[in-house]
């Protein structure tokens, strides 16, 4: 199976009661990246696994950001984690849809 690949790019917002990472369409989620809590981050893979078994589209983060500080650069480590890991699920994503 041949998986469509779509982009989505990600902002961060940056507010006076905390710092986010933004995911847009067509995940409309977003990651507090100024608190601690991993619910957050649990909630993004169950969307992007359903997301995917749903669509058949691998996505691919980037981020739109220019400003260079610490939340850039965790933001860098999450996306790159996430592309790694969806990069790396790929068979397992091809054996649950073939399931379905």
């Amino acid at each position: 199976m041949e998986f469509e690949k779509i982009d989505i790019s990600l902002s961060i917002s940056r507010e006076d009661n905390g710092t986010s990472l933004v995911f847009n369409t067509p995940l409309e989620l977003t990651i507090n990246l100024s608190d601690e809590d991993v619910k957050d981050i649990q909630k993004l893979y169950n969307e992007i696994f359903d997301y995917v078994v749903q669509y058949k589209k691998l996505p691919q983060f980037n981020l739109n950001d220019s400003k260079n500080d610490l939340f850039h650069e965790v933001s860098m480590d999450i996306i790159k984690s996430l592309n790694n890991e969806i990069d790396n699920s790929k068979k397992d994503f091809e054996r649950i849809i073939e399931l379905l």
